[in-house]
């Protein structure tokens, strides 16, 4: 036996205190007094009565004494050793998505941490701990823990994931544990079932449960002959138990009734059944988001939605167009996408918004005091420079004829982006202003080698767009090749922080940093923030959950927020997956470790009973000395 706490067994001095207290405690003296007959008999007949009444105070100091060292033994908490009584335990708990689905009770996450408890709690005192979370990836929790309430308080804490399963990883943690110790007994607690296992036990958690799942979901917007513009929604079904009909519904646009709907009988079929909804028209030729669901119920709702985003959409930084006569910018713009954009004039702009932030300046024959620090600057036909520009305006050339434009045949890859769509076939311009450039400019577009149109830098880090004319003194305005030039411009000017609106759970995804950022936030769909570096040009993140996750850039004080999905990975929409192999390598020996028994809860037992016979000992003598 051994103490926990042996300088408690200071308690015992409790032992000597109560023996002299028993001492010095107050006598009765006997006095005599007039008495009645009566009662005198009563007082022989009590004394004849009760033999034992000499001994209850030598019991009450018996009792007393034991109390004291019942109580000094619960203080110093005694453990008794139990040899070979106690087993180390690997539990590794599968947290997939799949792990998610629920019988309308329980998940299988929570059935799998109850088998975990129950084994924990019905383990011998002293044994030790290790628990596996396995998601996306493996991680062990904790290792050789001995305390059950430590064990038991970090696993509730656990939550699942909706990423897959790497159980690859986990078992190579699990052989290196059983290698350091083969006596370690290895549980498997997941909801997937293996052909072949050894050294494991294998815990299945998986049920009876029934699972849908949409997948490749497409929306494609077209003109009809009559000039409507349709959205057209499609993609795949899948029922992975038993023939269903399934309801789809679409939503366009944070809408709250269904913008379609149709039933679909689905057979159970590994790729899944296409679909596709009947068009839906549109009030303008863009939307910012679709959301497609499967409106019955079933054992995991994340894989039942998809959220596809509209990327233009998501660039829709404000934008001030300072002119007299906007009207050809403002056209082309609205012709490319559905963005924040206010139309100045110069006095306007001087008056009241030039000390407002925006995403995009632009320009249009104004040329202001002071460059602004943040943000994009697009320059039409400024003829006088400006500092931190890059630029210096020489002089205006009025031609007697017009000439032609010509775009650049570099093969420079951001050039061929900002001319993607643009033929720089007949277009010609009578008057153009000359420039000469400190900073790192590309050229676009030219006539005979002299700039028309220039992409860079300003001094600021800002990007830069130069027009050397008046769009009203060219044809280009009126061109589809201005349409597709203002796009080009306008992805330059907002370079995308996200490759794409659509992802899988588990994937490590790359999120850029916009030039002039002064924060990127991404919040998660459980609402989780984290702050990314913005002294990178890009960070990697890795998508723990379903559903939405939102970026708020805040570029040159204007916050922007960008909108993507994860869906839940096609791997873990099955109720019942089968795996090949789980097996720990190498021959398990019977070496156990040393088993604890804590009597502690035995003594505080004797405590009460042995305090309970005092007290019966204190009331009997009490009723014979009155």
């Amino acid at each position: 036996m051994s103490f926990m706490y042996p300088l408690c067994l200071l308690a015992l001095l409790g032992i000597p205190a109560v023996i002299i207290i028993y001492i010095l405690r107050s006598q009765y003296t006997e006095q005599t007094v007039n008495s009645t007959y009566i009662w005198t008999l009563s007082e022989r007949f009590l004394k004849r009565r009760n033999p034992l009444s000499g001994l209850t105070g030598i019991i009450a100091l018996i009792l007393q004494l034991l109390m004291v060292l019942l109580i000094t033994l619960a203080l110093v908490k005694p453990i008794i050793t139990l040899k070979d009584a106690a087993n180390e335990y690997c539990f590794i708990l599968d947290a997939s998505a799949s792990m998610n689905m629920s019988d309308g009770e329980k998940t299988r996450f929570e059935k799998g941490k109850d088998e975990i408890e129950d084994v924990i709690s019905s383990s011998k005192r002293g044994s030790e701990y290790t628990l596996i979370y396995v998601n996306d990836e493996a991680t062990t929790i904790y290792e050789g823990v001995s305390s059950k309430k430590t064990a038991l308080k970090l696993l509730s804490e656990l939550e699942p994931s909706y990423a897959g399963s790497n159980i690859a990883s986990a078992k190579m943690i699990a052989q290196e544990f059983f290698n350091k110790s083969p006596s370690t007994e290895t549980y498997l607690v997941t909801d997937k079932s293996y052909n072949m296992h050894q050294n494991v036990t294998i815990i299945d958690v998986s049920g009876d449960e029934n699972n849908y799942g949409i997948t490749d979901v497409i929306c494609q917007v077209n003109t009809e002959i009559d000039g409507t513009s349709v959205l057209t929604v499609g993609g795949k079904l899948n029922s992975y138990k038993k023939p269903t009909s399934l309801r789809v519904e679409a939503y366009v646009d944070g809408a709250d009734a269904p913008s379609a709907s149709g039933e679909f009988m689905i057979l159970p079929t590994t790729d899944g059944t296409e679909f596709e909804l009947e068009k839906i028209k549109l009030d303008k030729p863009s939307y910012s988001s679709v959301r497609v669901v499967i409106a019955n119920e079933d054992a995991l709702f994340s894989d039942n939605e998809v959220i596809i985003y509209n990327a233009k959409n998501e660039k829709q930084y404000k934008t001030i167009i300072v002119s007299e006569a906007p009207f050809f910018l403002e056209a082309s713009i609205d012709a490319v996408g559905d963005y924040d954009v206010i139309s100045a004039s110069p006095e306007e702009f001087e008056a009241k918004y030039k000390n407002s932030s925006f995403g995009l300046y632009i320009f249009d024959s104004y040329v202001p005091a002071e460059l602004p620090e943040s943000g994009t600057v697009w320059m039409i036909n400024a003829n006088q420079s400006v500092s931190g520009a890059g630029f210096s305006y020489r002089s205006e050339v009025v031609l007697k004829e017009p000439c032609d434009m010509e775009k650049s045949t570099s093969s420079q890859s951001t050039i061929r982006a900002l001319l993607k769509g643009v033929n720089a076939k007949d277009l010609y311009l009578i008057k153009y202003l000359r420039y000469s450039t400190s900073g790192d400019y590309m050229t676009l577009l030219s006539t005979d080698g002299i700039p028309l149109v220039m992409a860079g830098e300003n001094d600021y880090g800002n990007r830069m767009v130069l027009f050397a004319f008046d769009i009203h003194d060219s044809n280009i305005a009126l061109t589809g090749d201005f349409v597709s030039l203002i796009d080009n411009l306008i992805n330059y000017s907002f370079p995308s922080v996200l490759d794409s609106t659509s992802y899988i759970a588990g994937e490590e995804i790359i999120i850029n940093t916009v030039a002039n950022c002064e924060s990127v936030k991404v919040i998660s769909p459980s609402g989780k923030t984290k702050y990314l570096d913005t002294q990178k040009t890009m960070n990697t993140y890795v998508l723990g959950e379903s559903g939405t996750y939102t970026v708020e850039v805040n570029a040159g004080g204007s916050i922007r927020t960008h909108s993507f999905f994860s869906e839940t990975p096609y791997g873990e929409r099955a109720p019942k997956t089968v795996e090949q192999n789980f097996s720990i390598i190498g021959t398990p020996s019977r070496d156990r470790l040393d088993g604890e028994f804590d009597p502690t809860i035995i003594i505080f037992v004797l405590i009460a009973l042995i305090f309970a016979a005092d007290w019966m000992v204190y009331m009997y003598e009490k009723r014979q000395l009155r």
